[in-house]
């Protein structure tokens, strides 16, 4: 069975959980964002992982942490749900792999900022 596409909107990648938002497809997206990482940034600047309170959050989060980390990079992952835009940080930081605070419970979204 071929792999199901994951389609990007405005807004970043948008999926239902277990659908098309699972965790090898979050594996394939964070890969491809460590990806441009390299041709943006310097490797010493962290990049910041967020979640929100929806459903398996933190895990996806935990899982983009990892795949970063074992592409090299410095990882920061915060240490609770942060449903609201990491505004103040995104001057220091140079990406943030988070969810989205609108959308249905059911929804999971991956922002590259």
């Amino acid at each position: 069975m071929p792999d199901e596409a994951i389609e990007f909107g405005t807004d970043g990648w948008r999926g239902i959980i277990a659908e098309n938002f699972t965790f090898a497809n979050v594996v394939k997206v964070t890969r491809a964002i460590a990806r441009y990482l390299e041709t943006a940034y310097d490797r010493d600047r962290p990049v910041l992982v967020g979640y929100d309170t929806r459903f398996l959050a933190e895990t996806f989060a935990q899982t983009a942490a990892e795949v970063l980390a074992a592409q090299g990079w410095s990882v920061w992952i915060v240490d609770r749900d942060c449903p609201r835009r990491l505004g103040l940080l995104r001057s220091r930081t140079p990406h943030s792999g988070r969810t989205d605070v609108h959308g249905q419970p059911q929804s999971r979204h991956l922002l590259r900022h």
